[in-house]
Parts: C-alpha cells; sequence; structure tokens
C-alpha cells in the first residue's frame, strides 16, 4: 500500500486546468492513500502528475477542539479518509497555509473572455522535427498567462469514455510504479529525460503481446492488471500503460483515440515535451541518434494562445515519434483529469 505523506509546500509548479496551463505558487500538497491532492483557492482537489482533478468535498465547518468530536464522513466516491483531511486542514490553518495562484488577465473584456473560456484545447497542427545542432531539454511550463476557462457541463458519449479510460490509468498504483522504475536503464537515471522515456516504450513494446478485446466490447485494463498479466491487450491496453508509466516517473501525458468512419479505431499515447519548439528539437536530437531516424512526429495543440508539444508514442510507430495513424474519422484527446476535447 503506498505511504501517506504529510503536508509539503511546492515553490512553483505548472499545474493545467481543464485544458489550460497555470503557474502555481507555494501551494500545499499531500498524499493519501496512493492519490495525491492539491489545496487551491480555499478548495481541496485530486491531483493527477500535472493535471488536476475533481474538487473534493470538505465539512462546513471546523471541528471544535473537544475530546469527543463527530467523526466526518466524506461522499462515498471520495472514500473514507475523511478525518485525515480534517487534521490537514487543521494543520494548514494553525501554521498559516499560504497559497498564492498567478492570475492574470482578470480585466479582460467579458466578451473576449467568454469567448476564450468556451473554445477548447484544438489541435494547430501535426508535424515532424529533425535534430539541430543546440537543444534544450524537456522542460516544464512556466510564464504562462491565460483566463481560467468554465467547461459548459455537456452530456456526452465522451465523458463516460473518458472516464473509463482515466480509471484505468493507475499511476499510482505500486505495480504500475515499480513496472515503470524497472523499464530505465542504469546510464539514464537522473531527474525525468528523453533517454528514459525511450527505455520505458522500447521495453514494452518488446514484451507486448497483442490480444484483441471480446467482441463487441471495448475494454480498458487498468495498467496494473495489464502489468501483472504479462503485458498483454489491444491499442488501448498498451496506450494506457505506457501513459501511466511516463506519469508514474513525472511526466504528463494523453490517451488519444482515434476512429474511423467505417467503425474501426486506434488508440495510442502521447507524452508532453515542453511548451517551446526547443523541447521538440532536443527530443529529435537524441530520438534520431537513437534509432537511426532523419524525424520525429510531434503534435501540437493551442491552449489559451501557448502552444503545447506532445510526441507520439504508438506502438504502430516502431518507436517513439514514429509516423501518426491516420484515420478519417473523430481524434479526441483525453487528459489524466478526464478532461477531453476533439482535435479533429
Amino acid at each position: 500500500m503506498t505511504k501517506d505523506i504529510e503536508p509539503y509546500v511546492v515553490p512553483h509548479e505548472s499545474i493545467c486546468i481543464n485544458g489550460v496551463w497555470y503557474d502555481v505558487e507555494n501551494a500545499y500538497h499531500w498524499v493519501i492513500g496512493g492519490q495525491e491532492y492539491i489545496w487551491l483557492e480555499d478548495q481541496l482537489y485530486e491531483l493527477h502528475g500535472a493535471f488536476l482533478g475533481d474538487p473534493v468535498d470538505l465539512p462546513d465547518d471546523e471541528p471544535d477542539e473537544e475530546p469527543d468530536y463527530p467523526q466526518y464522513e466524506p461522499p462515498p466516491r471520495s472514500g473514507g479518509w475523511g478525518s485525515t483531511i480534517v487534521t490537514v486542514l487543521i494543520i494548514l490553518f494553525v501554521v498559516g497555509a499560504g497559497l498564492k495562484v498567478m492570475k492574470v488577465l482578470d480585466h479582460v473584456d467579458d466578451a473576449i473572455s467568454g469567448a476564450e473560456a468556451s473554445a477548447p484545447s484544438s489541435v494547430v497542427a501535426v508535424g515532424t522535427a529533425t535534430p539541430k545542432p543546440t537543444s534544450a531539454p524537456i522542460q516544464k511550463p512556466t510564464q504562462l498567462a491565460t483566463p481560467r476557462p468554465t467547461r459548459t457541463p455537456v452530456s456526452s458519449p465522451w465523458d463516460t469514455q473518458a472516464s473509463k479510460v482515466v480509471e484505468a490509468m493507475d499511476y499510482t498504483n505500486p505495480t504500475t510504479r515499480d513496472y515503470a522504475l524497472s523499464l530505465i536503464d542504469r546510464e539514464h537515471s537522473g531527474k525525468y529525460n528523453i533517454a528514459q522515456i525511450c527505455d520505458m516504450w522500447d521495453k514494452i513494446y518488446k514484451q507486448w503481446t497483442y490480444v484483441n478485446d471480446p467482441k463487441g466490447s471495448n475494454y480498458y485494463s487498468p495498467a496494473s492488471r495489464t502489468i501483472k498479466l504479462g503485458v498483454k491487450g489491444d491499442c488501448d491496453d498498451f496506450a494506457i500503460l505506457v501513459a501511466s508509466t511516463m506519469m508514474a516517473i513525472g511526466g504528463s501525458s494523453r490517451i488519444i483515440l482515434a476512429s474511423n468512419t467505417d467503425g474501426a479505431g486506434h488508440a495510442y499515447a502521447e507524452v508532453y515535451l515542453g511548451p517551446s519548439k526547443s523541447n521538440v528539437d532536443s527530443a529529435a536530437k537524441y530520438i534520431c541518434q537513437r534509432y537511426k531516424c532523419r524525424s520525429i512526429a510531434y503534435r501540437t495543440s493551442n491552449e489559451g494562445g501557448q502552444t503545447r508539444y506532445w510526441l507520439n508514442l504508438d506502438w504502430q510507430a516502431k518507436h517513439p515519434g514514429g509516423p501518426y495513424y491516420k484515420n478519417n474519422g473523430e481524434t479526441v484527446a483525453i487528459y489524466p483529469n478526464k478532461y477531453w476535447v476533439k482535435l479533429k
């Protein structure tokens, strides 16, 4: 079982909220039962890597300091750790927890703000990158200035699909985490880097045994279960396992579901490289040297006016950054916080 971690402060980080990235300073984090949480704007949220998840309901009032006060029972979906959260909140109030979330463009004209809030992330382009003499390492997004969009709740089959996919991405499960660590070569130790991404993809690809889902159904196997079964499954199981292992070592990834007009489809993972073309150039230089290729395939998305770069990790691509799967139907990106957006 994953060990709980006492509250700790992260001086500076970038978090994706409803598809838009924000700089956050001095936020309190802690881990309970293997799930990481963050305290933002007087609200507790689940945190999935760099992606903000669902809010967590809390008691209306602080309990008085009495010997036999009633224990708070959280809603069923939140699990049985309500008393732990209350204890953590008391600690936060005692130490005077400070939180400052960067807010920009607060006074933008309502019409412009409303238009930006309603516009989902979308694909800008799918391209290729060739190695250049100089490049920069993968880095997390910084210095972002975007308003926070509010997604209008709309009932859609994709909500159900996204929920099932994300539930299968159990990257905090000890089995998934341990497996991810076992895939990385000793010479590539250190902070999260492109060599580690390639190590994990290579070994999963070489170990993989393709097996179809039952006819007429689409089963998303949890990453930990796929590992225990000997690394077997179909394309979406491979995508979920790859994305989960990337997140288990500190990366950010998403799942792409691509359909065709004849009813066929495919699923694959993408890993986030960074907000700068230099991040792509750095990845291209390493990948092309390692796999003897001339270029890599990546996708760009535009989130709040900021371009993001994603690397293709499809098992059909033969290596990280290989050619993209071509489909003539919908293409949907699913993020670890259950946010989804149609790319086409």
